[in-house]
């Protein structure tokens, strides 16, 4: 079943997100969910998720996966320098950690 439930979802965002869909794909693989890290944090970028407005949650949402990674405030200036784009700095996330979610108006 939770093999189903995997693809029905990687099928989702192939259909949603077309070339990035891979990106997104990836780093919500990456997610750990035994490490303590995405359970601190995944109520606050739940929140900051639905903060943006449709266009941003479409664009944002790999970088917000990736900040699910315990090594993201490590990574993030590296990533900047980079040229990564749509990332939100471990700051501005952080500012999420407890707050209320907007309605997302889906």
């Amino acid at each position: 079943m939770t093999f189903l439930l995997e693809d029905i979802m990687e099928a989702a965002l192939r259909a949603d997100f077309g070339p990035q869909a891979e990106s997104i794909i990836e780093q919500w693989r990456r997610i750990d969910p035994r490490h303590e890290w995405a359970e601190e944090k995944i109520y606050g970028r739940t929140a900051q998720f639905c903060a943006w407005t449709r266009a941003q949650r479409k664009n944002g949402l790999s970088g917000l996966l990736s900040s699910l990674d315990p090594m993201y405030p490590a990574f993030y200036p590296i990533w900047v320098r980079n040229g990564v784009a749509n990332l939100v700095s471990p700051e501005i996330l952080d500012t999420f950690d407890g707050a209320e979610w907007d309605d997302p108006k889906w």
